[in-house]
This record gives C-alpha cells, sequence and structure tokens, in this order.
C-alpha cells in the first residue's frame, strides 16, 4: 500500500501546489484590477473636469461675444441714430475708457499728482502699460504731465462724476 499512498500524496502535493497557484494568480488578477479601476477612475474625474472647464470657456466666450456686440452696435450707429442721453453718454464714455484708465483716475482724484511709478505699486500694473495709458490721458486733456526729473508727474484736470461713468470740466489743480 505504500505506493499507491504515495501516489496519492503526491498528487494531493500538485493540487496544493496549482491551487496556491491559481490564488496567486488571483491575487496578482485582483490588483490588478484594482489599479486599473484606479485608473478609470482618474480618467473619469478628468474627463469631468475637461467638461466642467470647457462649459467654463463657452460662457466666458459666449459673455464676451454679447459685449463685443454691445460695443459694436455703439460704434455702429450714425450720429443721427443715436438718442443722446446722459446715459447713453455715459455708457459710451465708459467702453471708450478702459478699466486702468478708471483705476488711474480714482488713484489721482483720491492721492492727488503721483508718477507711474507710485501707481504701480497701487494697481498693479506694469510701469510701462500705466505710462502709456497716462499720456493717453493727458492727450485727451484729463491728465496734466510735468516733466520732473527723468520721470514724469501727472495730476488730475477734470472731476470724474459721481457714477464715475463720464467728465465734467472741472478746475484744474494746479
Amino acid at each position: 500500500m505504500g505506493r499507491k499512498d504515495d501516489g496519492v500524496t503526491k498528487k494531493l502535493e500538485i493540487l496544493d501546489l496549482k491551487t496556491e497557484i491559481n490564488s496567486a494568480k488571483m491575487l496578482r488578477f485582483e490588483e490588478k484590477m484594482e489599479s486599473l479601476e484606479k485608473r478609470l477612475a482618474n480618467v473619469e474625474m478628468s474627463n469631468r473636469k475637461l467638461a466642467e472647464a470647457v462649459m467654463n470657456l463657452v460662457e466666458i466666450l459666449r459673455r464676451r461675444e454679447l459685449e463685443g456686440k454691445a460695443y459694436r452696435e455703439v460704434v455702429a450707429r450714425k450720429p443721427f441714430e443715436l438718442t443722446y442721453t446722459k446715459r447713453s453718454e455715459d455708457v459710451a464714455a465708459k467702453m471708450v475708457r478702459g478699466a486702468l484708465e478708471d483705476q488711474i483716475l480714482e488713484h489721482l482724484k483720491n492721492n492727488g499728482p503721483s508718477t507711474p511709478a507710485q501707481m504701480q505699486e497701487v494697481l498693479n500694473r506694469s510701469r510701462e502699460h500705466i505710462s502709456r495709458t497716462l499720456k493717453t490721458l493727458s492727450e485727451r486733456g484729463v491728465v496734466d504731465r510735468r516733466k520732473m526729473g527723468k520721470t514724469f508727474v501727472y495730476s488730475l484736470l477734470v472731476e470724474p462724476n459721481k457714477g464715475d461713468t463720464g467728465f465734467e470740466k472741472g478746475q484744474s489743480d494746479v
């Protein structure tokens, strides 16, 4: 009987080894599946974020398009088609004047004469951008431009309206 027992024992050992191999394979398979599921979840999350970003971009572009249409409509009108009211002049003035111009005028109104370098610290814009805008305002007769040494000092010539949308001639602050 010893021989039969040896044969059965070897077959049992072989079955045990095959079972261990299959268990190891299943464990690796499950680990791979978990890894793939995590990657899939990351891709799905990325897709959602990408879709949200695209939707935000579409909304921004839509708003800019509407703003552009409004501006083109104002610019495209012939003078006799415009109904000149104080409000329409204010809206047109604000459209022509940029946000930086508004900030510069507010700064000059509150702080008095300043240099572009002084405004740069407060407005968080490049000095060159501020200087170009100030030069434009000077050419329009809104600010006074005086050279002091190597730099220019700017001061307000006209006072912005209370609504800060147009200009009224005021007294020079010289």
